[in-house]
């Protein structure tokens, strides 16, 4: 439930400040539950070329009232045009209720994850979290997100590095971060 909160609404008191008056938050009713979403679908380099080796990273949302613990695993599986290109990245740090974090595809300095485009043309890339249901929650309908990706002829700025990621937590063959890229 959204609740808003207002103090000194129709200015009856002088104040230096009226833009601090208003404070809304967001309640739940019932069990505490987990809700994670992809909230973005990102690639490095930015506008590939035929032949670049692309890198995918999600960023993954926990929009319900209940953290995921800490070690608990949770996945994260990359695919093109239905393709799987990544297998899982594996992520297993807390993930607060209403904290965001990235994770990406491969672990740094291995090409596991990395596509690479052969063809030229529009492809739909979809990032799908917790698709093993690992972590239980209120709703794994909206675990999915697409985004389409256009790979042209050659690299937009050929000369523009591919963001390198800590690999701080890796597990397996995924790796995370909760820094922005």
């Amino acid at each position: 439930y959204g609740l808003s909160f207002y103090v000194n609404d129709i200015g009856r008191y002088g104040e230096v400040n009226r833009e601090n008056n208003k404070l809304e938050e967001t309640i739940y009713a019932g069990e505490p539950a987990i809700d994670l979403v992809v909230s973005e679908v990102e690639w490095s380099p930015a506008a590939p070329g035929i032949g670049s080796k692309v890198l995918f990273s999600a960023k993954v949302r926990n929009q319900g009232n209940s953290p995921v613990a800490e070690g608990t695993i949770t996945t994260i599986a990359f695919s093109v045009n239905g393709q799987k290109v990544s297998g899982f990245s594996l992520f297993n740090k807390t993930i607060a209720s209403g904290e965001t974090v990235t994770i990406s595809a491969a672990a740094t300095g291995s090409d596991l994850g990395v596509w690479t485009p052969s063809a030229t043309g529009l492809y739909q890339v979809t990032a799908e979290v917790n698709g093993s249901a690992e972590v239980k929650e209120a709703n794994v309908k909206n675990n999915q997100r697409s985004e389409e990706l256009i790979v042209t002829e050659k690299p937009a700025d050929a000369a523009a590095p591919v963001t390198t990621v800590s690999s701080t937590g890796v597990l397996g063959a995924g790796m995370f971060n909760k820094e922005a890229i």
